[in-house]
């Protein structure tokens, strides 16, 4: 494993760029849906977990694979939290104050953060499998994403948009979610892979699954959540 090597500097900054878009949404997203008195408390969450999960990776105590691996945990905890938030009060704040299209728009990153891991796959970095060589659709989730949101800023397809939109962006990242876990080096892996998977374990690049597979999944949840009440 220690013989996998770091993406570019380049691809390495481009995505950092990317996680930064991500982390600007959520904290718009969270200032939107937080109280004033609260506010400083959830914006200090999403950066206490930003440096939790680059700390974690920075001292290598991630790649470690033997059962059970430490980043399961963390991936438990996120989607755990993203299912909390999406259902809450909060969540129920932002979808009334946050546009349909920009729910929609905003996985838009999705499309370069494709290429992005491509690239990687051609340095050695990560296997085929986790990119739109392999079984990684997130490229379309990306398209339709711009596609989408457009239509719905132009008052088109509001109804129907949001169920298509969403139901192919989650199926997208339900598939790369059990590859990524089969393709982890762990006695139980099930996906054969040109190149193991331990790239997501090492800094910065923990925030691919911690924070951009997070930030998509929380706004496919609350983009439906608010189709759901605006569908009549």
């Amino acid at each position: 494993m220690e013989n996998i090597p770091n993406p570019s500097a380049l691809s390495t900054w481009v995505f950092v760029v990317l996680v930064a878009w991500c982390l600007g949404w959520a904290g718009w997203g969270l200032w939107l849906a937080t109280t004033r008195g609260r506010r400083p408390l959830a914006l200090g969450a999403l950066l206490g977990w930003l440096g939790l999960t680059a700390g974690l990776a920075a001292a290598g105590l991630l790649e470690r694979f033997t059962p059970p691996p430490p980043i399961l945990f963390l991936l438990l905890s996120m989607t755990g939290a993203a299912v909390w938030f999406a259902r809450s009060p909060a969540g129920g704040r932002l979808v009334d104050a946050a546009p349909a299209w920009a729910l929609i728009g905003v996985q838009g990153f999705r499309l370069p953060l494709e290429l992005v891991l491509a690239s990687w796959n051609e340095q050695g970095a990560l296997p085929t499998a986790m990119t739109f060589r392999g079984v990684n659709f997130d490229i379309v989730t990306g398209v339709t994403a711009l596609v989408g949101a457009a239509l719905v800023w132009r008052g088109v397809g509001a109804r129907w948009v949001p169920v298509v939109f969403n139901g192919i962006g989650l199926s997208a990242l339900a598939v790369i979610i059990v590859t990524a876990l089969g393709s982890l080096p762990t006695p139980f892996a099930w996906v054969d892979t040109d190149v193991p998977l331990v790239l997501p374990a090492r800094f910065p690049y923990v925030w691919l699954p911690m924070v951009c597979v997070g930030f998509a999944h929380v706004t496919h949840l609350l983009s439906l959540r608010q189709w759901w009440r605006h569908r009549a």
